[in-house]
């Protein structure tokens, strides 16, 4: 039992999510996969500025332990994605795939902006506009075409 809890608590202290990056930025790109983010990044922050909603992209190689949407939310909690008073943030989490490993995708929603981009809508997206692209190796256009439905939803 001692060892299990000591397995358990080890794998606690590994198991971390990235610092954020300072200054802030919407569009994280830690696995390399994405060849033009600044035109992310200044597209991402004007649909902030325009309407307070939040969507940060990040991209990991390794999710240190943690099931995609554990890591997304932790994200957007720790990172602090969207007004904390509105909770209308927006995390995209994309694990690329490699040789050793499947791919993973998640949108992470806060509470502020569930209602129009429910858990089901989320889910379509990924399997609809984020996964045939990133099938050919083209992360870049999947997000893009993950959020040509997100921000007009998010700007309603």
């Amino acid at each position: 039992m001692l060892t299990v809890l000591a397995v358990m608590l080890w794998v606690a202290v590994l198991a971390q999510v990235p610092k954020r990056p300072d200054p802030p930025r919407l569009v994280n790109d830690m696995a390399g996969v994405l060849v033009n983010d600044a035109v992310l990044e200044d597209t991402l922050e004007s649909f902030a500025h325009s309407t307070s909603n939040q969507i940060c992209i990040v991209t990991m190689h390794d999710l240190q332990g943690y099931e995609p949407a554990e890591m997304a939310y932790k994200i957007g909690q720790e990172w602090g994605v969207g007004d904390k008073r509105f909770n209308n943030g927006v995390v995209i989490l994309i694990k690329p795939k490699t040789a050793t490993s499947g791919g993973k995708v998640f949108i992470a929603t806060g509470y502020g902006v569930e209602g129009a981009l429910p858990d089901a809508l989320c889910r379509r997206i990924i399997e609809n506009k984020l996964i045939p692209a990133f099938r050919t190796g083209d992360y870049e256009a999947g997000v893009w075409n993950a959020l040509a439905v997100m921000m007009p939803i998010l700007k309603g």
